[in-house]
């Protein structure tokens, strides 16, 4: 069983409370990317077109449950005047309420959810939570979750307002509609061969999505894993290979060492890193070190010339293409270039391609290459999750509670 699509409920009239995953990055105050702003669009154009009230809800940052300037969603109203909306503002639920039946044609956006402690809850927090939930679901007569970002969360506005709507008014925005609908594809449908591209550093936060992908049926199984970042080192490290002072804990050793099984059990091709960069500090920028030749006391930061010649060479044969994770620190401009020339062959490709993570997303962003990839997703931990899982519906509690 699927949400109900917004598209199947009817907002004329009514009051809609969107929750959205509108946590853009933000220097001195300033949107650097509104690539979630822009995916929230059909939905917010919807609701309007159709005559319904808007009330949109977000999280901005990890203020910790209190007022942050820095993070307000103030900072947000430029970017929607700046395209054609009309909006307004609630600073808090009293003047939600007072707001939220006036003017139709306008959007209310609420201030960042996270300035209040009861949106992240525990079971020890649980009765404040409901009240703050309560009092959120007093705002509208219909909720909508479009934050595909967030599916994966127990917080407040995700799992417990919708449960003071009925089954008949609460469902998904045309965002996560799509997550959902390519996201299956990617699991049940993939062309051959189907490359996975792994990196960043947190193996761990990868397990599920990675043992999902090697235990499928063989017609829809990954075919090559290709791994850069401190993943790929923890790969080398345990088999042997030194990768300098690469902070590899013994957890992701243990893991590290089970797909590597896993992998040759089941017949998939893992590609690892052939040379790196070291850290500028340690004189190594100028030529890239084979991995025989890592010191003791070197820094990786960014794969080799040789290496993206053997990855590009792989994403280019590929037909199908799923790439979560960076391949060195490429916030850095002279640690970026193994991370731009990989996303830059992903683009290229005639594969079909799909990134997803907050890094490769503000990588593809920052390299201006998103718009040549086939989907971007909203989803880091929430992408992993839905891949990684036996039925997200039913283990994602944002989907679980639209469905139960």
């Amino acid at each position: 069983m699927k949400p109900k699509n917004l598209k199947n409920i009817t907002c004329t009239g009514k009051r809609v409370f969107v929750r959205s995953d509108l946590n853009v990055p933000l220097k001195n105050k300033q949107i650097l990317d509104d690539y979630r702003l822009q995916a929230i669009v059909p939905t917010l154009d919807y609701i309007l077109q159709q005559g319904g009230k808007v009330i949109l809800a977000t999280h901005l940052g990890r203020p910790k449950g209190q007022f942050d300037a820095n993070l307000s969603t103030r900072l947000l109203i430029p970017w929607f005047e700046k395209h054609g909306y009309s909006i307004d503002f609630a600073s808090d639920i009293a003047q939600a309420e007072q707001k939220s039946t006036q003017n139709f044609d306008t959007i209310l956006l609420l201030e960042n959810l996270r300035f209040l402690p009861e949106e992240r809850y525990s079971p020890n927090t649980l009765e404040a939570a409901q009240k703050l939930a309560k009092k959120l679901s007093s705002l509208a007569s219909i909720y909508i979750n479009d934050a595909f970002g967030v599916m994966h969360r127990n917080d407040t506005s995700v799992t417990l307002v919708p449960e003071y709507f009925d089954p008949e008014h609460r469902g998904i925005g045309f965002l996560v509609a799509k997550e959902i609908e390519t996201l299956e594809n990617l699991k049940k449908h993939p062309k051959q061969p189907f490359v996975l591209v792994i990196g960043g550093s947190k193996l761990h936060d990868k397990i599920d999505m990675i043992e999902k992908f090697l235990q499928a049926p063989k017609s829809v199984r990954i075919k090559t894993i290709v791994a850069g970042g401190l993943i790929a080192q923890a790969f080398l490290y345990v088999q042997g290979y030194n990768m300098g002072i690469a902070p590899i804990d013994d957890q992701t050793q243990q893991i590290a060492k089970k797909i590597l099984t896993q992998a040759h059990d089941a017949g998939v091709t893992i590609i690892l890193p052939s040379d790196f960069y070291l850290e500028l500090t340690h004189n190594f920028r100028s030529r890239a070190l084979l991995i025989d030749q890592i010191p003791s006391n070197g820094v990786i930061v960014d794969i080799g010339p040789q290496t993206v010649d053997i990855f590009s060479h792989i994403l280019a044969q590929a037909e199908t293409i799923f790439a979560n994770g960076t391949m060195g620190i490429y916030e850095t401009p002279a640690y970026a270039e193994g991370t731009k020339k990989v996303l830059q062959a992903i683009s290229q490709s005639n594969a079909f391609s799909l990134i997803g993570g907050g890094d490769i997303n503000a990588a593809a962003h920052l390299f201006g290459v998103a718009k040549d990839i086939d989907f971007c997703s909203t989803g880091g931990g929430a992408t992993l999750a839905f891949l990684g899982a036996e039925d997200p519906f039913e283990d994602l509690p944002g989907l679980h509670v639209l469905v139960k």
